[in-house]
Order: structure tokens, then C-alpha cells, then sequence
């Protein structure tokens, strides 16, 4: 084992900046890139992963040598819990999008040069790799959004944003608690976000005092953070703890989020005793930061300070059991129906990106090397259809299976039935609609498919849309013996199939994207070699023609429904941009076909063709540039996904390309 020098003052550990730190794992290492933040029992790090597969940012928590000097075993104790808690999940694929995924775990030598009793002394710190979570402008960890919130709208989060928020945790406790894990230091900041609007996951992380149901009675000093901690943890000797006490710390986060202040607030610990036991609990309605609908709304208040009161009862078996059963009863209290989803792009003012995308201040890393395995054979799979998970991963039909991008590897995913699977279609985070070649539709999240509409025959090559209101598929008949048929828009409503809406104008559909609430763009060939923009209305069943540059073909295009904004590119570099009733076309300085389009929560728009990624600012002057450009990536690019200060581009052979305008 290497050993790398610190001196002893260093207690945030910079000496390790720009050192590699070995990993137990083949070929793998990780180099130390900043540090991120420091606490008595362990230092957070930001690194870079050196794998078979890529290279790829990661978070180090390192043990820190004054815990490990004065707590021995304990410190390594410590380690092996929150490695407990994480590893398991990590069997599931795709795994949980709602907890902090564990990617490695080892130790590390140290020399504390200069000791001044015993110099050389080496230690050996224990450490975790975890998946990096990528904030943007809004921030990282919860805290930080709601702050963010307050600074920019003088409100906490709307109904909706906060009862998505609530679920995701929900569903991260309950997939450690399904595992025999209690978390027991449920509190905002141990919450990480990523994404924005539609787009936006919240994480549970931070397993640093948890422990198993079954561990025993709780004999030793109170751990976690008073206020959000329940009372049993805290000073009830021998309380028998279970999901009812992670339900306390949930629901000091419900009224976080729907007020931007702690539920509860005292100066000593027997104030925090008193203030907990008594059954007073402040209302929502005190707080000056309640978003303006729930304002208004009585009967929504006096439901959502029940249910507050409720599950943080000094008593755990008046609580709701479970969170998973808090969070529904705060959906309903909130009430919105189940199974909405999050149907706004979103619910903050659009904010620029920290900086442009630029060669120079960017820097572009290299995840994944195609479909390989372990060894670094490559496969003949190609890519048929993808849509990323925002910044944590990507669903992805080829031609031989439906696999998932963990920010790792590519894994297989077990489907039911026997059709096969075409089309993908993210619809937030950690849920995809997909098509199976038998015509049947399928909502796909880390619990598997999820039949939404049979199979009746009827082949999907694209779809978009959203749960509960509509969803557009595009069908074309194609036989090995005769022409392919015009294709067919479908519309999915919540009251079943509408009638079938051929484009006889178009010899083939390339994409589809959602404009607004009731339009769709529609992009692709005609039947004389050109390219075809029309936008649909799907309830009315009628088009509108987009006048467009001529070119043989328009491949992709991608919208900001916030907005009504859109993007269309094609062959020989054209682009054509969407705002409302103002349509301005361009030619790109490359006569290449341009395969992928995005827009970022900035606005700015992002584009591909092989071996080079386009980025447009927003703003009426703005110009397309350049920031990426490599002739040894000859693939066509099938993915693109652009948020705060991140890019994810995925190439029909598998490989994904990313870029980060903070890591440095």
C-alpha cells in the first residue's frame, strides 16, 4: 500500500490534492481534484475515477486521521455501516434514483510527517467513493434549493415541486429501510438535488449513524440532529426504533420546504425535550414564505399542519408507519392528484449557467467507451433509442436488448414478456414511458415495467408526452417486400386511444417533441428527399406547417414547454429555432448532419454531429460555438442532455462524452 505525506495540521487534508488514491477494484484509481467540504469525522472530496470503462468525477469520504487516532475501530465501524446501507442497493438495475449510489470502498495509507511525538506515524483511512451529484445553480443540497427559492421567488416550494421533493426521499428511506436500515439523521442537508424542473431528483444521503432495526436496543448517547431527530432516538433509553422514526425527520423537511425555516427551534436541550413532548406544533401559516396557493387555501393548511402534528408525535406509533405512507398523505393533503407527475418543465425563473461552455473553462471527460465489457471487448449493439435521467444515467433500447447507463457501465435490464422493446422516453426522473414491438406501452422505473397500454400489434418508433394527460407515438408500417406506409400519430389520453392521425406528407418521422400543454413538434422527411416541420395538435387532430430551409432531412429537435421554444436540426447543418411565432433559420458552418438538439435551464441550445457538440447562448446576438471537438469520434450521436453546468452526449455505438464547466 502507497503512502502519501500530510502534515499533521492539515485536518482538511489539501496534501492529498492531485495524489491517487488505489482502489481494491482492477485497473481502478481515483485522483484527488478538490476539497469539497471537512467535518470532525470525515473530509469530502472531489476526484476523478480511472476505470476500464471511462474516466468519470466521483466523491470521496475519507475518514479523517484525528477520528481515526482517537476512535479506532469505531472510526472503520462508522465506515462499514454507511457501506452497508448503500451496497445492496447497488444489486437493482437500474439502482434507486432516490438514494446516493456507492461506487467503491477501500483505505488509504498516510504519513503524518512532522509529528511532534512520533514523526512518520502512518495511518490507515478508510474511504468511500460515492456517485457525484451534479448541483447547478440552484445548489446542491436541499438547503441550498430551498435557500435559492427564497432569494429568487420570497417563496419555500409550490405544492407540487414540494410533494415530488417529499416522494423521492420517501421512496429512497423506504428502499433502505426495505433492507433493515434505519437512516436516523433525516435533515435537509443530508438531501442532494439534481436537475431542474421536470428533470429534478432529490437523493438521500449520508449513512454515517445508521444502523440496522434488529441491532439491539439504543443504550448509547443521542445521535443525529435535534429537531429533525425523533424524540426516541434522542434520549428515550432502550426505545425500540423502527421506519416511524426516519417519518420524524421527513416531516421536519415538509415544513422546510413548504415554509424555508426549521419546524422546531430551542436553545438547550431541555428546551428540545418540552418544546417535542408537548403537542403544540406550529402552522404552516406562520411562515411568510408559504407560495401563494396554499395561501389560499384553508382547508389544504389546516390538512397539512394534521398531518405535521401527527407524524412528529412524541409517540412513534402515532405516526404514520412508513414514509412512503407520509408522503402520500401529504400528496393528498397538498392535493394533487396520485400519479400527476411532474408536468412543469419548471417552477423556478430560467437562471444563466455559471459560464458558457468553452474549451478552455470546461473540461470534457471521456464516461464510457461503448458497449464493452469488463475487458474492453467491443459488441456489434447499436443504439435504437435512449433518453438520459437527467445527470444520473440513461435508458437505452439497441438492437439486441434494453440496458441502462448507471454514470458507470452499461447493465442489462430484465424485461418482461417476449416482444422487445423500441422506444424510450424519459419523463422525469427515474421513469421512462417505454414501446415494445407488440404496441403495448410501459412506464419503466427502478421497479420494473409497468404494462400501461397491452400490446395490439402496433409497432412505436418514437412517443413523448406526459402521464394523465397526453402521450403522442409515431407507427409506419414497413415491410421487407413493398414501401414502407406514411406514418401515423397516436394520441394516449387518460380515456384511451384517440383515432389514428396519418401525415401523408411524410415519407418517415425522425422525432417528436411536447412544444407546450396542446402542441407537438414533428419532424422528418417528405416523400421528394426534403426536410418536413409541422407542429400538431393533438386534441384538435390538425398540423401547421413550419417554413424551414430546404435539405434533404430534418433528424432531431427538442423544446422548452415553459417557453414554447424549439429546436429542429437536420442534414447539410441546418437549424432552425422556435420561439412563439418567431421562426429563424441558419446554416451551421459544418455541412454535416446534425443528429441530437437540447436545451439547457439557461435556454441555451446544444447540438452534435459526429466528432463536434454546437452550443447557441440564449439571447437574440448570441452565435453558435464550438466547445467540443474530436475526429476520433466518428460515431453519430444518438443522446444529448444539458443542465447547470454539465453535458451528457451519447453516440450510437455506446460511448458518452462528458462535460463540466465546475469540476476544476
Amino acid at each position: 500500500m502507497s503512502v502519501i505525506p500530510i502534515h499533521p495540521a492539515d485536518e482538511r487534508l489539501e496534501g492529498l490534492i492531485g495524489h491517487y488514491v488505489p482502489s481494491g477494484l482492477p485497473n481502478t484509481h481515483y485522483q484527488v481534484v478538490r476539497i469539497l467540504g471537512s467535518g470532525g469525522m470525515a473530509v469530502v472530496v472531489l476526484a476523478l475515477r480511472h476505470d476500464p470503462y471511462g474516466v468519470a468525477p466521483a466523491v470521496l469520504k475519507i475518514l479523517t486521521p484525528r477520528f481515526v487516532g482517537n476512535a479506532g475501530n469505531t472510526a472503520t465501524l462508522s465506515l462499514l455501516k454507511e457501506a452497508q446501507a448503500l451496497s445492496a442497493l447497488n444489486e437493482q438495475v437500474p439502482p434507486t434514483p432516490y438514494v446516493v449510489r456507492l461506487l467503491d470502498t477501500g483505505t488509504m495509507g498516510i504519513s503524518l510527517t512532522q509529528h511532534p511525538t512520533q514523526p512518520g506515524t502512518v495511518l490507515e483511512l478508510g474511504w468511500l467513493a460515492l456517485e457525484y451529484i451534479h448541483g447547478d445553480a440552484e445548489g446542491t443540497t436541499l438547503g441550498e434549493r430551498v435557500r435559492y427559492s427564497l432569494e429568487r421567488t420570497r417563496a419555500a416550494f409550490d405544492p407540487l415541486r414540494a410533494a415530488d421533493c417529499l416522494n423521492d426521499i420517501a421512496k429512497g428511506l423506504s428502499a433502505v429501510h426495505a433492507l433493515g436500515i434505519l437512516h436516523r439523521d433525516v435533515k435537509p442537508n443530508n438531501v442532494l438535488c439534481s436537475g431542474f424542473g421536470d428533470r429534478e431528483s432529490f437523493k438521500i444521503a449520508d449513512f454515517g449513524i445508521s444502523r440496522s432495526e434488529d441491532a439491539g436496543t439504543f443504550v448509547s448517547a443521542g445521535v443525529g440532529t435535534p429537531g429533525y431527530t425523533a424524540p426516541e432516538q434522542l434520549y428515550t433509553q432502550g426505545a425500540k426504533l423502527g421506519p416511524a422514526s426516519d417519518v420524524f425527520g421527513l416531516a421536519g423537511i415538509a415544513y422546510y420546504v413548504l415554509t424555508g425555516r426549521d419546524m422546531f427551534h430551542f436553545e438547550t436541550m431541555v428546551d428540545m425535550v418540552r418544546t417535542i413532548s408537548a403537542p403544540a406544533r406550529p402552522s404552516i401559516r406562520e411562515s411568510e414564505h408559504l407560495a401563494q396557493d396554499l395561501k389560499s387555501s384553508a382547508q389544504a393548511c389546516d390538512a397539512i399542519d394534521a398531518l405535521l402534528a401527527r407524524s412528529t408525535s412524541a409517540k412513534p406509533s402515532e405516526r404514520p408507519q412508513t414514509t412512503e405512507e407520509f408522503a402520500e398523505d401529504m400528496r393528498r393533503a397538498l392535493h394533487i392528484p396520485t400519479g400527476l407527475g411532474r408536468t412543469t418543465m419548471s417552477r423556478m425563473p430560467a437562471h444563466a449557467e455559471s459560464a458558457a461552455p468553452s474549451r478552455v473553462g470546461w473540461q470534457w471527460l471521456t464516461r464510457q467507451r461503448g458497449f464493452t465489457d469488463p475487458y474492453g471487448n467491443t459488441s456489434n449493439e447499436y443504439v435504437v433509442s435512449a433518453a438520459f435521467d437527467g445527470a444520473q444515467g440513461c435508458l437505452t433500447t439497441t438492437n439486441r436488448s434494453l440496458v441502462y447507463w448507471d454514470g458507470r457501465l452499461w447493465r442489462g435490464v430484465p424485461a418482461r414478456g417476449g416482444a422487445g422493446l423500441d422506444a424510450v422516453y424519459c419523463m422525469g426522473a427515474g421513469e421512462w414511458l417505454v414501446a415494445s414491438r407488440d404496441g403495448g406501452v410501459h412506464r419503466f422505473t427502478y421497479q420494473g415495467l409497468e404494462e400501461i397500454v397491452r400490446g395490439s400489434g402496433q409497432r412505436y418508433e418514437r412517443l413523448c408526452g406526459v402521464m394523465r394527460q397526453v402521450i403522442v407515438l409515431v407507427s409506419q408500417e414497413r415491410s421487407r417486400y413493398a414501401a414502407p406506409g406514411p406514418p401515423v400519430l397516436h394520441r394516449l389520453t387518460r380515456h384511451g386511444m384517440l383515432e389514428p392521425f396519418p401525415l401523408e406528407h411524410f415519407a418517415c418521422v425522425n422525432d417528436i417533441a411536447r412544444l407546450d400543454t396542446m402542441r407537438w413538434l414533428v419532424v422528418g422527411r417528405g416523400h421528394h428527399d426534403q426536410g418536413l416541420i409541422a407542429i400538431f395538435h393533438p386534441m384538435a387532430g390538425h398540423l401547421d406547417w413550419v417554413e424551414a430551409p430546404q435539405n434533404s432531412a430534418y433528424l432531431a429537435c427538442a423544446t422548452n414547454p415553459d417557453q414554447g421554444r424549439g429546436v429542429v436540426v437536420g442534414t447539410q447543418g441546418c437549424v432552425v429555432i422556435i420561439e412563439e411565432d418567431n421562426i429563424r433559420a441558419e446554416r451551421m458552418g459544418t455541412p454535416a448532419p446534425l443528429s441530437v438538439a437540447c436545451f439547457d435551464p439557461s435556454g441555451g441550445a446544444w447540438t452534435a454531429t459526429a466528432g463536434s457538440l454546437f452550443y447557441l447562448a440564449p439571447g437574440p446576438r448570441a452565435r453558435w460555438q464550438c466547445p467540443w471537438h474530436d475526429p476520433a469520434w466518428t460515431a453519430p450521436f444518438a443522446s444529448i442532455h444539458a443542465s447547470g453546468g454539465v453535458v451528457l452526449a451519447l453516440t450510437a455505438d455506446g460511448s458518452i462524452l462528458e462535460g463540466l464547466g465546475n469540476l476544476r
